[in-house]
């Protein structure tokens, strides 16, 4: 499977169901449907590159650069999607 969106490297990528998350260098979080190979929704609520993702329920976590780590919660069906953030003193490479 190929999918082509994201500008810059690829630091992560998770499964759930149908969907497919990928974090990116180029700050941004990309939803795809596996099924249509198209992405779905671009999340750009971090300001450095996002490194690490990891999903427990319906909610989606990632890593950043920018010193957060941040909670997305519906993204697992799109059915609209909600971040709140955690400030952290250090880069957050893996969750």
């Amino acid at each position: 499977m190929h999918l082509q969106g994201h500008e810059e490297i690829v630091w992560a990528v998770e499964v759930q169901g149908q969907r497919l998350f990928s974090a990116s260098a180029d700050k941004t979080i990309r939803v795809w449907d596996i099924e249509s190979k198209r992405c779905k929704h671009v999340l750009e609520d971090h300001t450095r590159p996002v490194l690490s993702l990891a999903i427990s329920g319906n909610r989606l976590y990632s890593g950043s650069y920018d010193f957060t780590i941040k909670v997305i919660a519906g993204c697992i069906d799109i059915a609209g999607c909600s971040s709140s953030v955690s400030l952290h003193n250090s880069s957050n490479g893996c969750l």
